[in-house]
């Protein structure tokens, strides 16, 4: 369950205030409440954090409850690239990369990697922010982590980035990067499965929708 949700403890006086405040109420209007009135408090709490568990994990995005609880489902892998002031080994010019974006994503939580020939980025905190127009945008802290042997030329580093959620369906992503080895730079991004994959080989294998 995600640290994001209620925990039994503060669940379990949550349920037992409403339930206090209930039989307040009811004894105000002259009703007789018997202390078996709170006799399946623990039921009741059980009861409440598999809701509670089944909404975070899965049920916001089921059709329907969607509608409600109005967060773009964003999980899967996202096929893209980045243009980067990074020049690496590869001189003074621009560079133009291929990358993938994996999305693991509850109601409360979201965390993101990155994946590249040469590196792995992994997200330090993320949140998902619907701005006053209603566009959605991902704000992420980041660590990245080169493979071993490339790791003289290009070290560990950390960084931020914004993606703004686009297209009808939210099935395009775009945005810019920042690092702090004073580099900096452009995504561009488009989900090409709800696949969430763990490496940049596996990520090239699959195949956009349709094809």
């Amino acid at each position: 369950m995600s640290h994001s949700m209620i925990k039994r403890f503060p669940l379990t006086l949550l349920v037992l205030s409403a339930g206090g405040i209930w039989a307040l109420v009811l004894s105000g209007n002259g009703w007789v409440i018997p202390l078996s009135f709170f006799a399946p408090l623990s039921i009741v709490v059980g009861a409440m954090s598999l809701l509670l568990l089944l909404f975070n994990n899965w049920a916001w995005a089921w059709p329907g409850i969607s509608l409600v609880a109005k967060r773009p489902d964003l999980r899967g892998t996202w096929k893209g690239v980045i243009r980067s002031s990074w020049r690496g080994s590869d001189g003074p010019n621009l560079g133009i990369y291929g990358a993938y974006i994996v999305v693991y994503q509850t109601y409360t939580d979201l965390h993101l990697r990155l994946l590249t020939r040469e590196s792995q980025s992994i997200t330090l905190a993320a949140s998902l922010i619907c701005e006053p127009d209603g566009v959605y945008s991902i704000h992420a802290v980041y660590r990245n982590e080169p493979k071993q042997l490339i790791r003289s030329r290009s070290e560990i580093h950390r960084g931020g980035f914004v993606l703004r959620v686009g297209g009808s369906s939210s099935e395009q992503m775009a945005g810019d990067y920042w690092t702090d080895r004073q580099t900096f730079g452009e995504l561009e991004l488009q989900r090409v499965s709800k696949e969430r994959v763990g490496d940049f080989r596996t990520a090239e294998s699959l195949k956009p929708p349709g094809e």
